[in-house]
């Protein structure tokens, strides 16, 4: 599932992480035997036309179901030799099915290379994007931002998720306080005694998540990502020590799986001494790719230049990670415009 500003001007700098940047596709690399050697011209009427790379790409995914390296490797290649011609149009119609023929239609071109290069193989892509189809029809997660979220602010002030920008690549940047984490897991996973539900859990989610990839940071690959800062500050040993607590930690890592290829980097500030602990368990969960996406820091001030990278300077970084920023997380234009959303969804539904 961080634009800030310091009041005045300040505020005019956060304004400008809002829009974030533009991007190209792109992807990674291997081998594949039925990868080249030939070329094949299509005849349409009197249209005489050579698809290139992509229509071989396809009959090589389709002949190596073992590996999908070489395919992403070569729409790279294909993508940046036709970046001013066609070749992209021919591409989204050539790319290998992975859901249904067509695609659903939150399976777009950008969605779609994500799932392409989530796992090594084709089937394995191809069983992740099936899951996610099913999981977005079972919460009607494509209505999502279109339907009262009744439940939003009950759940944002349990386990706050602030927007607060986008960084100068174009990533969603977000915060997670985690001393919430105690009173979620008491609200949401405590059976009878439980206030909310996790299907309610699984909506919210739903909504932050398709705003940051449809809203606030929409741009496709190598944009599009998240940098997502979690503070620990307040997080305590008995917290992780809860049993409950796992199932909104499974539950967080589901999410993964229905938005692949979306963590640019994660930065956890304010990590307390006892953390290396739960820390090493939850890496065993964390494929070699993801953990190096991580740092992890007991002070804010030593991620400082990071922070301020993402956040376009010290200005619009809080003042408690070291910045010069003193506008509260909500005040952030990432945050307005989510709250906005939810304002708009939530007018004479009685909802707040």
């Amino acid at each position: 599932s961080a634009a800030a500003g310091d009041g005045g001007a300040a505020l005019t700098a956060a304004d400008a992480c809002a829009h974030g940047a533009a991007g190209a596709a792109g992807a990674a690399a291997a081998e594949c035997p039925w990868s080249g050697g030939w070329s094949l011209q299509l005849l349409a009427g009197e249209l005489l036309a050579s698809p290139g790379p992509f229509l071989q790409l396809q009959i090589a995914a389709l002949s190596c179901d073992s590996d999908t390296a070489e395919l992403r490797a070569q729409l790279t290649a294909a993508q940046e030799e036709g970046a001013d011609g066609d070749d992209d149009a021919a591409s989204r119609a050539l790319l290998p099915v992975l859901v249904s023929d067509p695609e659903p239609a939150w399976l777009d071109h950008d969605t779609k290379q994500r799932f392409l290069s989530c796992k090594p193989s084709l089937e394995g892509c191809r069983q992740q994007a099936q899951l996610t189809h099913a999981w977005r029809a079972s919460r009607s997660v494509d209505g999502v931002m279109t339907r009262p979220a009744p439940h939003f602010h009950a759940l944002s002030g349990l386990l706050p998720i602030h927007v607060l920008g986008v960084s100068p690549e174009g990533h969603a940047v977000i915060v997670v306080k985690t001393s919430g984490a105690k009173a979620m897991v008491d609200a949401v996973f405590k059976g009878k005694d439980s206030t909310l539900t996790p299907a309610q859990l699984e909506d919210h989610l739903a909504l932050v998540n398709e705003f940051l990839v449809k809203a606030a940071a929409p741009d496709p690959l190598p944009a599009g990502s998240q940098v997502q800062i979690y503070d620990l500050a307040g997080f305590k040993l008995s917290y992780a020590m809860g049993g409950d607590i796992m199932s909104l930690f499974q539950l967080l890592m589901e999410f993964g799986t229905y938005y692949p290829e979306r963590l640019h980097q994660a930065i956890i500030l304010n990590a307390p001494s006892w953390f290396n602990v739960p820390w090493k368990m939850i890496t065993g969960f964390l494929d070699a790719n993801t953990r190096a996406k991580i740092v992890v820091v007991r002070s804010p001030g030593a991620a400082l230049q990071q922070l301020s990278h993402h956040l376009h300077g010290e200005a619009n970084v809080p003042v408690a990670w070291g910045g010069k920023c003193s506008l509260p997380f909500e005040q952030y234009p990432g945050h307005r415009q989510l709250l906005q959303l939810v304002e708009k969804l939530n007018a004479g539904s009685g909802c707040p």
